[in-house]
């Protein structure tokens, strides 16, 4: 927290002879308005202190939103690459080749039957 300038003038005047010239109602006047200086200043710290704290809190919430976003668009990417997957015949024959194979179905009897 900085000391306001209200301070700095009232402690200049308060180190002048006299005072500056001014009255005592004058000064008074002037020392509370430094005091009502210092403590807006230290509220306004405190509310730049919670604004800070907040714009910190909607970053990471900003981050979270574009996390759960990647997320679903991985997730929909996965299931078109499966879809991709699935629909490609080289695929489709080496699984029915797999298959047979474990079944103990002949891969050169399987061969002639797939590639007439």
């Amino acid at each position: 927290m900085t000391q306001p300038q209200q301070r700095t003038a009232l402690d200049m005047i308060l180190a002048e002879d006299g005072h500056g010239g001014l009255s005592n109602a004058a000064l008074l006047l002037h020392q509370k308005q430094a005091e009502d200086a210092e403590k807006m200043d230290k509220r306004m710290c405190e509310i730049e202190k919670k604004v800070d704290t907040l714009d910190k809190k909607f970053d990471t919430l900003d981050k979270k939103v574009d996390e759960i976003k990647d997320l679903i668009s991985k997730k929909t990417s996965f299931k078109e690459s499966i879809k991709e997957i699935l629909s490609n015949k080289i695929f489709i024959y080496l699984l029915i080749i797999i298959t047979a194979s474990l079944c103990g179905v002949q891969v050169a009897d399987l061969g002639t039957f797939l590639f007439k």
